[in-house]
């Protein structure tokens, strides 16, 4: 499939875990440091690695990327929490919250597995840098999401 250079439509990938919904939600919700690459993730940050993830559990918090300082800086902000269904955040790390795409993650039940959904859309609202973030995030979703989330879940009992 060839790429479209000024391609902003929505990101979608979708896996299948081999654990139930309300687990599979648990370890991405609650557990987001210990699957997430800190350690490659320094382009919001001047260079530093991250410590953590903190995802909250509450509608309007802040998602933050945090330093092992404790200091650190907003990723997004959580606009729906339907525990072990599905979460929505917005999302701008990086980039100026004015300018926000916006993450959806549902969790649903295949059989005795769980299909995880990933929806990342709000492309125009980069302006020209839209098609180009997309592209990057593509790839960081697909490696994210499709393998180190999955290997992650895989190890877990």
């Amino acid at each position: 499939m060839t790429e479209v250079a000024n391609d902003i439509s929505p990101i979608r990938k979708s896996v299948v875990i081999e654990k139930p919904p309300a687990e599979v939600f648990r370890f991405f919700v609650d557990h987001m440091s210990e699957w997430w690459p800190l350690t490659e993730c320094c382009d919001a940050s001047g260079g530093k690695p991250l410590a953590r993830i903190v995802f909250p559990r509450e509608v309007g918090q802040e998602i933050r990327g945090e330093f092992a300082d404790g200091t650190g800086f907003v990723i997004g902000h959580l606009r729906h929490f339907e525990e072990p269904e599905r979460v929505l955040f917005s999302w701008h790390w990086g980039w100026d919250a004015a300018a926000a795409t916006e993450v959806e993650v549902s969790f649903a039940a295949e059989g005795t597995a769980t299909r995880l959904e990933l929806i990342h859309r709000g492309w125009e609202n980069l302006g020209a840098r839209g098609p180009g973030a997309r592209r990057g995030h593509d790839g960081g979703w697909r490696y994210i999401i499709g393998e180190l989330f999955v290997a992650w879940c895989a190890g877990e009992t």
